[in-house]
């Protein structure tokens, strides 16, 4: 199992949250921080090294593409790959996005065995 590695989970909804953290704690042996805001995020990130962000699009505070543009100005996690969940089409979204590490935006509702396969890639579990 990966020792050390951490991942965020961010989601507005707190429900959506909820089965992220589980599903996460459930593959693997990673850290897990739940954050329920785009600010909440990039605060964290400004400060605490990670080694995955789950970002849902849509938060209440601030969108994806506003988030991943905080995280390059002011996070201390300038490699820090980035999967972007939403029910907007992915299209649209990776147009909004320019973040230099974005792996994939991908359509609620993930499928668990595709998120295990990516989050395994990325951690390289």
């Amino acid at each position: 199992m990966p020792q050390g590695k951490t991942i965020v989970c961010v989601d507005d909804d707190q429900t959506a949250r909820f089965l992220l953290e589980k599903f996460v704690e459930h593959i693997g042996d990673y850290g897990i921080v739940s954050l329920d805001s785009g600010r909440a995020c990039v605060d964290y990130l400004s400060q605490h090294p990670v080694d995955l962000l789950l970002l849902d699009f849509n938060l209440g505070d601030m969108d994806g593409a506003e988030v991943c543009a905080a995280i390059t100005e002011k996070s201390c996690n300038a490699e820090m790959p980035v999967i972007v969940l939403s029910v907007i089409d992915s299209v649209d979204i990776v147009h909004k996005l320019n973040y230099p590490h974005l792996f994939k935006v991908v359509q609620k509702p993930y499928a668990m065995e595709d998120m295990r396969s990516d989050i395994a890639e990325l951690l390289g579990h």
